[in-house]
């Protein structure tokens, strides 16, 4: 039996419930309030998600005031996007939302660490009918996904392995980029059904494709048909691309590019198979849900 505690971290106050008295460490003092990290599944990793949520909330900071003239703005939301009135405070709401993802106290989410549905590449999924984001062993594997604060200390102009961190596509391998990506799926971001993020293309270059009218997915946009453009707004990757671009250039000193021709980024792979999302109508429970491939079939 594990008791009950909150902990209070940084500057904003926020806090988060543990089911047992896993060390924590934030560096960066943005931890969302409101969010249960389940310690019984992730054990001594509540530490490294406590600080990949911190990272993954400071991207999010950046795009509150996002506006046209960022480069990743320009390149990855779609020109429908960019035409539409009042985009940028559409955009800047948005991040002001996964910034703050527990403004209303009853917006509340989990954190898991199961292996439920974690098969072949799968990183992460997540559950909006429950509020459940479940991080699979492949994301605490430091060779699949780096930890943000590696990433810092490398990407940076000088260091041996700089060049190994150049290409915005290449900083999808940063565990908060996958946080980040699955705190888009949640209700509280975009909206319930059909509103809520989804994963109409991944990777950079999927992105691009999305933007520019070329990206296909048979699920979501019907057989032998590209996505509408508009659906950049609303895809889970360029939401997260864009504030990972700002988030970046900043940590590491340099600008981070956009061109898709990395290949250690495997930008753009059809069996890379990360982050992907869980709908359900009706919540199930885990021992009875389907693998998150079958996603949308209940929409």
């Amino acid at each position: 039996m594990f008791s009950q505690f909150v902990l209070t971290l940084g500057a904003f106050s926020p806090f988060i419930t543990f089911s047992s008295a896993a060390p924590v460490d934030n560096v960066h003092g943005l931890v969302a309030r409101d969010l249960t990290i389940d310690s019984v599944s992730c054990g001594t990793n509540v530490g490294l998600i406590t600080q990949e949520l911190g990272a993954a909330r400071s991207m999010a900071q950046k795009g509150k005031t996002l506006t046209a003239s960022s480069q990743y703005y320009q390149t990855i939301f779609s020109t429908a996007n960019k035409n539409t009135p009042g985009f940028e405070l559409v955009v800047q709401g948005k991040y002001g939302k996964l910034f703050d993802l527990s403004a209303d106290k009853n917006k509340k989410y989990t954190i898991e660490c199961k292996t439920d549905a974690c098969g072949g590449t799968r990183n992460a999924w997540t559950d909006p009918t429950q509020g459940i984001i479940n991080l699979c062993p492949r994301w605490f594997d430091n060779a699949v996904k780096a930890r943000t604060v590696d990433i810092i200390g490398e990407c940076r102009p000088g260091s041996p392995n700089a060049g190994k961190w150049a290409n915005l596509a290449q900083f999808k391998g940063s565990k908060a980029f996958t946080l980040l990506h699955e705190m888009t799926h949640l209700d509280y971001i975009t909206g319930d059904i059909p509103n809520r993020a989804r994963d109409y293309a991944y990777q950079l270059q999927g992105c691009k494709d999305l933007a520019a009218g070329t990206a296909m997915n048979e699920k979501l946009c019907g057989q032998g048909k590209t996505c509408d453009p508009i659906h950049s707004i609303d895809n889970a990757d360029s939401i997260a691309f864009v504030v990972a671009g700002e988030y970046f250039s900043s940590m590491c000193g340099k600008t981070i590019t956009t061109n898709s021709d990395t290949p250690m980024a495997k930008d753009g792979a059809p069996d890379d198979q990360d982050n992907i999302h869980v709908v359900y109508v009706v919540p199930v429970p885990v021992s009875k849900r389907d693998p998150p491939a079958a996603e949308a079939t209940a929409i």
